[in-house]
């Protein structure tokens, strides 16, 4: 039968009304079973669209290649193959072209040739076409809910498209048999892919995304039910015969329910799990763990290594890949599904989780609930990138995520994203609103996700596992013997170390250095023995001292501990360099100790200042008055009433002040004067005030919720925080003593100042309001000056002014506009002092996140004590990031103190193995503990002094110590006081004196 009939037969088979899978599979295979000569033959198919005429740059200047010289067997296939495709009519012999390029041949997997030819003279001169391939990872959710598949191969398939005439003799090649000009579109070419994928999405437009998947040649045809399927398998046909499309029978499949193809996703409806996967792989790891103790475990030094596998290892090998291929399915996404964006950076990867969970509890952890992944990604950092701080680094993989997978994260519901940075929550809420510079290029990220709806929430790095894990894979390992800390907030699975890392000379199993092992390892290393060394007694120096390898990490490490540790004395980088340069030839010597003696867990205890200098940073932008509310009480000491005291409100904006006097620190006050101030000027959005009792007294926050106010506190020791308030009690002090002096006065009466001293701080010009005063920006009314007139006095008697409401309404009008413009001057002043300041300051950034330990200064009051303690005390344990400060844990007692950034530093990450040792090493360094209780008290015959029996809080009973008298008495009178009382001793100065022996 003629091929034309053939296929007529076959049409008039599919178009039968009981056609079955079995009469379409013969169809199919007699259809598909083509060869290059049937792509010339002429049919009443509907014919591809034609290339049009290639567009390329002028001036056009037409390549011609030399002949290359190919080895016999290239010869053979290229004289073979060649001639098939003039017979097949796909090319044509053109020994008068002026264009040639050069014939390639390449080797296939199975050792036979593929045809190609090197276009890049060509595509050099290529205008290329403005279209696109589709994104897979957003076409291949079109398949889901499919009940069956069909992936289909186009058998060659640019040779099935025709080449324009104009664009033919450009595509020519050349070979030892002349110069071939093709007829179809050739595969190489800059346009050869867009166009061919363009045809056939035009051919199979009636079945694009809701029947099937195009790209390039190979097309997946999908169906929601048995009858559907046939029905796009029918259709499918159709197209193929009126387009004269030849399938490669050899790679497709009519019905499949799963498969594995080029769009990168496992088409499955069954669920499986990795399981068993350390067992199967065990035989694999344990030969791995032999060659990386013999050879090392740098790549340099496994690289070229030959492995002999057994039979047994072979089959491990592809049972372990096997489990590794079905270990994450990967779900396509639900619409009313919770999407939750998992992300983390390691010192040098990144890597985000995407996942959702379609029945979301709110009650439930996110870490409990039942995730089905989406996306997976990670990366690494590359040149500058490695240089980022830790946030900029932990707000890549977001940044990245909103704006690669946004037609995942679009969504009515919007999405969570969870990161174990605190920092970045406080950067990235959507609610908040920071300062560009703070930001710095995380405001330009940031833009990404301005259209995105999404909550930023903080997780556990216990919690966070999968992205840390991915974020490291495929990472180089850290050098053991200077990385041992890394400077950045990770979770890392270090082991325990095998020698002390805060005493390691009093270690028993420390090793110290001899002679024979720095024989051995010399003769390890002998590769990179300098070719100065020379040999004495067995060995090699160089100008008299000894070499020591610098790759030998376990030896230098050990050397560097003995010059730095125990009589040593933990001296500075210098000494201890100078003493190992004067014995021993170490390539970089001062890098490496400068690194060791950084990361010296008892040299952060006494070395560097009391405080450490943060960068200057702001948390919010007030443009409007009245909007944060600054408290704070002055004590200006005694007058001829009861009053001591002066309540301080300041404006932060315009800076109007309000001076209240007080017989004593209390909240009473405090609530008078705010509903004093919301009577005449307006409720403030805010306040800010210290931690004192007065502020946080429960009729304030009663006050607070009833008025729906936000009130908030900065932390002890910290004043400069609350700076505004601060910078006006110093004013006051300053104007004050200066009028107690002028006027002669007593320094009881500055009672009968304050209201001149409060006009005087309302009514002086600041340059940082523009050169107004604060009561113009406040109120809009004139600021008086003593240099003004008061009274003109007048003959005239009193006249009538009549009232017109237009000329009111005007007035009011401009009274608004000035107050604006002020307020936008104001504004725009303080913005320049503050960043003047802002440059001026030196500062670096929190290098600490939550779960790291860190030092707390004793510069802090509440750490005071003998000059002979260390400075630094600790470590703690970091358990929550907030606005200006950080709330630490003390490892023994586990109370929780707000400490501010500047009076910590950095000690080591959340990986610290907390063991008895370094619990020991806390509890000897003088940490105060609060005074439980007394409970006895006797006379010490060796000191001869009295000592009392101390309770501590946080400590058990059995940890009572006897303290001296007056040490105790000096810290806690009160707790001293109510023992005395309760035991009825009534007089003090009986057990401060001097014991009498009784003989």
């Amino acid at each position: 039968m003629e091929m034309p009939q053939l296929q007529w037969a076959i049409w008039w088979t599919m178009q039968s009304p009981t056609v079955s899978l079995q009469s379409m599979w013969m169809a199919f295979v007699i259809w598909s079973t083509s060869s290059l000569t049937s792509f010339a033959s002429t049919s009443r198919a509907t014919p591809l669209l034609m290339w049009s005429l290639l567009k390329c740059r002028w001036p056009l200047e037409p390549f011609r290649c030399k002949l290359r010289k190919y080895p016999e067997r290239q010869r053979a296939f290229l004289r073979k193959y060649v001639q098939q495709l003039v017979d097949a009519g796909l090319v044509l012999r053109n020994n008068d072209s002026r264009w040639a390029c050069a014939a390639l041949p390449v080797k296939k997997s199975s050792g036979e040739y593929r045809m190609t030819v090197d276009y890049r003279p060509v595509n050099q001169l290529t205008v290329p076409l403005a279209a696109a391939t589709p994104n897979l990872a957003v076409v291949t959710q079109s398949v889901k809910g499919a009940y069956g598949f069909g992936p289909f191969d186009l058998f060659k398939g640019f040779w099935q498209l025709p080449l324009s005439p104009a664009s033919q003799e450009l595509f020519s090649f050349l070979t030892e048999d002349g110069v071939f000009t093709p007829t179809r579109v050739p595969q190489g070419a800059s346009d050869s892919a867009l166009h061919f994928q363009a045809q056939m999405q035009e051919c199979f437009r009636s079945l694009l995304y809701n029947a099937a998947l195009v790209w390039i040649d190979d097309i997946l045809l999908f169906a929601r039910s048995p009858g559907e399927f046939l029905e796009k398998l029918r259709a499918f046909f159709i197209i193929l015969r009126q387009r004269n499309l030849k399938l490669n029978a050899a790679k497709c499949k009519l019905f499949s329910k799963k498969v594995i193809c080029i769009f990168y996703a496992r088409l499955t409806g069954s669920e499986k799990s990795m399981v068993d996967y350390a067992r199967t792989v065990a035989p694999l790891q344990h030969k791995l763990e032999e060659v990386m103790v013999a050879r090392g475990r740098r790549k340099s030094r496994l690289a070229g290594l030959d492995l002999t596998w057994t039979k047994d290892d072979g089959s491990a090998f592809r049972v372990g890949l096997k489990l590794l291929s079905n270990s994450s399915k990967m779900f396509f996404p639900d619409r009313d599904a919770h999407v939750c964006l998992f992300s983390d950076a390691s010192a040098s990867g990144w890597a985000v989780v995407l996942t959702q969970v379609r029945e979301w509890s709110t009650d439930t952890p996110v870490e409990e609930q039942h995730h089905e992944m989406l996306v997976c990604r990670g990366g690494t950092f590359t040149k500058s990138q490695v240089n980022w701080s830790v946030v900029e680094k932990e707000g890549y993989p977001i940044a990245r995520t909103c704006g690669d997978l946004e037609y995942l994260l679009d969504r009515e519901k919007g999405f969570h994203i969870y990161c174990d940075h605190s920092n970045l929550i406080q950067i990235f809420a959507p609610g908040r609103e920071v300062k560009q510079h703070v930001k710095g290029k995380l405001q330009r990220w940031a833009l990404r996700s301005t259209g995105c709806r999404y909550t930023i929430e903080h997780v556990p790095g216990e919690h966070n596992l999968w992205p840390d894990i991915v974020s490291r894979w495929g990472q180089p390992p850290a050098d053991p013997a200077t990385a041992s800390i890394a400077r950045v907030h990770h979770v890392t699975t270090r082991s325990e170390s095998a020698v002390s890392r805060l005493r390691p000379l009093e270690d028993a199993s420390f090793n110290w250095p001899t002679a024979a092992e720095v024989k051995v390892v010399q003769g390890r290393f002998k590769k990179d023995m300098p070719p100065a060394a020379s040999i004495v007694e067995g060995l090699a120096t160089i100008d008299g001292k000894i070499w020591i390898p610098s790759t030998s990490h376990s030896l230098l490490l050990r050397l560097f501990i003995v010059a730095h540790c125990g009589v040593q004395g933990h001296r500075c980088e210098h000494v201890m360099a100078e003493q190992l340069s004067a014995r021993f030839f170490i390539k970089n010597l001062a890098a490496k100790v400068a690194k060791f003696v950084r990361e010296c867990l008892l040299c952060r205890h006494v070395k560097g200042g009391k405080i450490i200098q943060r960068a200057w940073t702001t948390d919010r932008e007030v443009s409007m008055r009245n909007e944060r509310l600054h408290m704070d009480y002055l004590f200006l000491g005694d007058t001829y009433g009861s009053t001591k005291y002066v309540l301080v409100l300041k404006d932060e904006l315009t800076h109007f002040c309000e001076l209240v006097p007080a017989d004593s620190a209390g909240s009473e006050v405090v609530v008078a004067s705010i509903l004093d101030w919301f009577k005449r000027f307006g409720l403030p959005e805010s306040w800010e005030s210290d931690n004192g009792s007065h502020f946080k007294a429960e009729v304030m926050a009663s006050l607070c919720e009833r008025l729906k106010a936000n009130q908030s506190f900065v932390p002890v020791y910290t004043p400069w925080i609350n700076g505004t308030v601060e910078r006006i009690n110093r004013d006051i002090l300053q104007v004050l003593r200066a009028m107690l002096l002028e006027f002669q006065l007593d320094t009881r009466n500055w009672l009968y100042l304050l209201p001149l001293i409060q006009a005087n701080l309302n009514h002086s010009p600041v340059a940082s309001l523009g050169n107004h005063a604060p009561i113009e920006v406040f109120t809009g009314l004139p600021a008086p000056s003593a240099l003004d007139t008061i009274a003109v006095p007048s003959d005239k008697g009193t006249r009538l002014v009549p009232v017109d409401p237009e000329r009111v309404s005007a007035h009011v009008e401009k009274l608004r506009r000035s107050l604006h413009a002020m307020h936008k001057e104001a504004t725009t002043q303080k913005e320049k002092k503050r960043l003047y300041e802002m440059a001026r300051a030196k500062g670096g950034i929190c290098n600490f996140a939550v779960g790291d330990f860190v030092l707390w200064s004793r510069v802090d009051s509440r750490l005071q004590g003998s000059k002979l303690l260390v400075r630094w005390v600790g470590p703690f344990r970091v358990v929550e990031a907030r606005q200006h400060s950080f709330i630490i844990d003390h490892l023994i007692t586990k109370d929780k103190v707000e400490v501010h950034g500047s009076r910590l530093k950095f000690y080591c990450d959340s990986s610290l193995n907390v063991t008895a040792e370094l619990k020991e090493h806390v509890a000897k360094q003088g940490i105060v503990l609060g005074v439980r209780a007394i409970v006895n008290h006797r006379n010490n015959p060796v000191s001869n002094e009295w000592e009392v029996q101390v309770a501590w809080i946080g400590l058990e009973d059995v940890e009572n110590s006897w303290e001296p008298l007056r040490r105790i008495y000096a810290d806690v009178p009160t707790k001293v006081q109510e023992y005395i009382d309760s035991n009825a001793i009534t007089d003090l100065d009986w057990l401060f004196s001097t014991p009498v022996s009784e003989d």
